[in-house]
């Protein structure tokens, strides 16, 4: 596992190249929107296929049975709600940011900023997480998380702010071939052995009783609001490369989200006990493959907690560099350091708190319930008013603080846009029925981030 994980350290490092201190953030966030189908489709898939997708599901599955299905369904559907048009809308606008949307089309430039430290906050909390969930994995696994952890975090981190964006399509792309090789391997093993379970685990919830609401429409959701994933689209090539990258990017996911489910019920079906401490997913496949196999399973799942992590951190990277300009008067340098800066944070806080995940993730919930409906709106519609924002921003933000107040029988971030879209649908009714003044047009206005044109 050691040796795996020293050669795959050595080839980010090596794929990552390096970019011109001097580059323009076009350059280093969006790759000079040069990306093509395959390694489009190839990132993306790579950025949602995370280590907390395969371990999660698994466990999910031990646990609660197939219907843990509907999480890889739901981020197989975003992803093809991406390719149906929405992801090529979003190269279209030239944009670098989702937040950036709030002053191209709505004009304000205070949205832009509440959008922009929602998602800094939401995905920098994701990430927090992540590395937590990362030197977790390397103590099960047995080895010395105090060393171990601390190298990979470093690696990460330093491809990233070397190459940027592209360091991180061409270090995800060889992550995803090895994920899908060594997945492969283990499914062909699983389906080829002759063992049947020789016993029946307690019986799966019924669909009354699982979450599978949450599981099918929270990711589909956040498909259409992240940064990371908007980023991607950001730097295709062309609105079209999207489409299909979009469609391969489902295809993948659900081959690689669709075993560790599989093997979760195979440990129920098996009534596979799991010690405090001890992972499902690794239990299973040890037994069904050998440790052979397994070690190189669980070099998998370490490469694709990378290929989320890298992500993260140069979608929270290109928030902070794009869309607060004072910080970069107050870092007057290229935004690899930004890179840097926010790649340590986050690796000395996944250390010393633990307790702040939570709060967190509930700014990660705020972000979902306040910007599906806005962000939505700008990109499909084609005349959209500052006060449709706010309105959806407000009633979002209000039921989202009910919501923690009391618990509603559906989803709270489910009934949070709800109430956002009727809001936002009631003041278009109002303004298109009691005033003349026109909808803001994406071509009206040009952001201060823009220069301007001589001539």
């Amino acid at each position: 596992l050691l040796i795996f994980l020293a050669c795959a350290a050595l080839a980010s490092l090596f794929l990552s190249g390096t970019s011109d201190r001097d580059s323009s953030n076009e350059d280093y966030f969006l790759a000079g929107r040069k990306l093509g189908g395959i390694s489009l489709a190839l990132t993306l898939a790579a950025t949602q296929v995370g280590g907390g997708t395969i371990l999660g599901a698994a466990d999910a599955a031990y646990r609660m049975g197939p219907l843990v299905n509907f999480y890889p369904i739901g981020v197989s559907i975003g992803f093809l709600v991406l390719a149906s048009g929405y992801g090529g809308r979003l190269r279209a606008m030239q944009l670098s940011t989702v937040a950036e949307l709030f002053e191209t089309r709505y004009g304000s430039r205070n949205l832009r900023l509440f959008a922009s430290v929602l998602s800094i906050l939401s995905l920098f909390g994701v990430l927090i997480g992540l590395g937590v969930a990362a030197r977790q994995f390397i103590s099960a696994l047995g080895l010395n998380a105090s060393v171990i952890y601390p190298l990979f975090w470093i690696v990460v981190t330093t491809y990233t702010v070397l190459g940027g964006l592209r360091a991180v399509v061409r270090t995800d792309m060889a992550q995803m071939l090895a994920i899908l090789a060594i997945f492969s391997a283990v499914a062909l093993v699983y389906f080829s052995a002759e063992s049947v379970p020789a016993a029946i685990g307690s019986p799966a919830p019924t669909l009354e009783r699982a979450p599978w609401m949450d599981w099918l429409l929270m990711p589909l959701l956040f498909m259409l609001i992240e940064q990371d994933m908007a980023q991607r689209c950001f730097a295709a090539r062309t609105p079209r490369a999207v489409c299909g990258a979009g469609m391969g990017a489902a295809v993948l996911l659900l081959a690689c989200c669709s075993l560790p489910v599989a093997l979760g019920v195979q440990a129920r079906l098996l009534g596979m006990e799991v010690p405090e401490g001890e992972n499902v997913l690794l239990l299973i496949v040890g037994q069904l493959c050998g440790p052979n196999l397994c070690a190189l399973f669980s070099g998998a799942v370490i490469l694709a907690i990378v290929s989320t992590a890298d992500s993260l951190l140069c979608s929270v990277s290109s928030n902070l560099s794009c869309d607060l300009p004072l910080l970069r008067r107050w870092i007057p340098a290229a935004p690899q350091v930004l890179t840097l800066c926010v790649g340590v944070s986050a690796m000395l806080l996944s250390w010393v708190f633990g307790d702040v995940i939570q709060l967190y993730m509930a700014a990660y919930e705020l972000t979902g319930s306040t910007l599906v409906v806005p962000v939505v709106m700008a990109v499909l519609c084609e005349r959209v008013r500052k006060e449709e924002a706010y309105a959806a921003v407000l009633v979002g933000g209000l039921v989202f603080v009910c919501v923690k107040l009391w618990e509603p029988p559906i989803p709270g971030i489910i009934l949070a846009v709800s109430a956002s879209a009727l809001a936002t649908g009631l003041t278009r009714l109002v303004y298109g029925l009691n005033t003349p003044a026109p909808y803001r047009i994406a071509s009206e206005v040009r952001t201060y981030s823009q220069p301007e044109t001589k001539g």
